[in-house]
């Protein structure tokens, strides 16, 4: 799958990261979109096809743990490709990210390399 075909929804509740991350996909010629709660983010998963999710996991209503979770219990969305973006770096952390069946993780700051590569499984 290339680059341009990606479908990304981008989910953090820092305006600046989200403009940043929306920014690097769109030049990469990456269609995105952006949430800034978990609510938003698990509302606009079930109505767009999304690829991939780029998620942060310190939101401010659904942690980003309760939400990759509920993502991949949901039949509509369980395969959809998720990709912590994260300053959670504690191992513990880490490790519910993964037990929430997150697909990457990343720690911010992220290199932009990094983050195109975990968009492709």
């Amino acid at each position: 799958m290339s680059q341009r075909h990606l479908r990304v929804l981008v989910v953090d509740d820092e305006d600046d990261t989200r403009d940043l991350l929306s920014m690097l996909l769109l030049n990469a010629g990456i269609e995105c979109e952006v949430a800034s709660t978990g609510a938003e983010a698990l509302a606009k998963a079930q109505d767009d096809g999304f690829d991939v999710i780029l998620l942060d996991l310190g939101l401010p209503d659904i942690d980003g743990w309760q939400v990759c979770r509920r993502l991949k219990d949901n039949p509509r969305t369980s395969a959809v490709r998720v990709v912590v973006l994260t300053g959670h770096a504690m191992t513990a952390d880490r490790r519910r990210a993964v037990e929430a069946g997150c697909d990457t993780i990343l720690l911010k700051p992220a290199e932009v390399s990094e983050i195109l590569a975990a968009l492709h499984p």
